[in-house]
């Protein structure tokens, strides 16, 4: 199956305020799917100065960004319900394999086209040329 990180690189950084404990189930489950669906995934502390997004997205910590070709495109956090971020993650990856499988049915639309237009054209296949034509003398 063609996949949505093909055209569009989806990638998700938690992150946490001082420490995070890596066998945290939270974490676990989170980093298990996005290793499941080949996405990026890395685990950060909250940096107000450096990253912006975190100053003005981020209303509590731990957070989830995901991200679509270094564009945020959502942001969940993992305390109310561990679920909802591997919900909005996959709500991303699907919305944007949509679009993927659209783009190439598109693709293959044009490219059969194109080779009609090809075969149409070539020389060998062209009933006007007069030099592949036998002359009656």
């Amino acid at each position: 199956m063609v996949n949505a990180k093909k055209m569009y690189p989806i990638s998700v950084e938690y992150v946490f305020e001082h420490t995070y404990d890596p066998k945290d189930p939270t974490i676990r489950l989170i980093q298990d799917y996005c290793k499941m669906m080949e996405i990026k995934f890395c685990c950060r502390k909250y940096d107000s100065v450096q990253s912006t997004e975190d100053k003005a997205l981020i209303e509590k910590l731990p957070a989830i960004h995901v991200y679509i070709q270094h564009v945020h495109a959502t942001i969940s956090y993992p305390d109310e319900n561990p679920m909802e971020s591997l919900y909005a993650i996959r709500n991303v990856y699907e919305k944007f394999d949509i679009e993927y499988m659209a783009y190439l049915a598109k693709r293959q639309i044009w490219n059969e086209r194109l080779g009609l237009l090809k075969r149409m054209f070539r020389r060998d296949s062209s009933k006007t040329d007069l030099t592949s034509s036998k002359q009656i003398p």
